[in-house]
């Protein structure tokens, strides 16, 4: 699935509809070019520990799903290294709260591996937020995602 970064998010939504609040990043695929460029180790390391890190305080997942999407660049399943069980990307969305009031990024939480494994360089407005995220905040993206289906007013 392939959306450009800064649009806003549609993913199973029909054409036209959508969700104005949160803007995709990172939803790569093989075909389509991509901004490439280095990305600080902080923020990988950052951006690392929120999807790991999710807990009864803040969990930035959505969508979550049984199965594992491999990567759609390189067609491996991918893991963190995460003890005692490694932690495979590709089963869910993450939503991280924008440096902005009331705008979420939506994007694959392969997004980690795109950023460092395949040079996916995504906007400023992104890596700002990345740093930004207080684990000490409370955060539901999961609450947040369907209440902003529900305000959509799309009923699936």
């Amino acid at each position: 699935m392939h959306f450009e970064d800064m649009t806003k998010y549609s993913y199973c939504f029909p054409p036209g509809l959508g969700i104005k609040e949160a803007l995709n990043i990172g939803w790569l695929d093989g075909v389509h070019q991509f901004p490439r460029g280095h990305v600080p180790d902080d923020v990988l390391n950052k951006l690392q520990e929120i999807i790991l890190g999710s807990n009864g305080n803040f969990n930035v997942h959505v969508n979550v799903i049984r199965g594992i999407h491999p990567c759609n660049i390189c067609d491996e399943k991918v893991f963190i290294l995460s003890m005692p069980t490694p932690y495979y990307l590709g089963s869910s969305e993450i939503w991280i709260p924008s440096c902005v009031l009331d705008q979420y990024f939506a994007a694959p939480s392969m997004v980690l591996h795109y950023m460092r494994d395949h040079g996916y360089l995504p906007p400023k407005e992104f890596i700002d937020s990345v740093i930004k995220f207080d684990a000490a905040n409370e955060f539901n993206a999961q609450n947040v995602y369907e209440q902003l289906v529900k305000r959509s007013g799309y009923n699936g």
